[in-house]
């Protein structure tokens, strides 16, 4: 029986971890050494394409798919806190 899981923007089934280059990957690092130029950055580790991710899976700039087991936890925007 052939495998019927749909495909991502990328061409990769989804649920597959790819990694491209090592991390963070060339772009990342570019980026991160623009962005020290302006502010303390020693935090980031790599720049994150919100297009390309999905689920549970998160997709850097340089394009490695990798399984984002914590959730962004400590960076996800949850909201304002509602006046009740």
């Amino acid at each position: 029986m052939a495998n019927s899981a749909a495909k991502t923007s990328d061409g990769l089934d989804d649920g597959s971890i790819s990694m491209r280059t090592f991390v963070p990957g060339p772009l990342s690092q570019k980026s991160i050494s623009s962005l020290g130029k302006v502010t303390e950055c020693s935090a980031v580790h790599f720049f994150i394409d919100y297009e390309k991710s999905f689920g549970n899976y998160i997709v850097d700039a340089d394009g490695n798919r990798m399984l984002d087991v914590f959730s962004q936890i400590a960076s996800l925007p949850l909201g304002e806190p509602r006046n009740t």
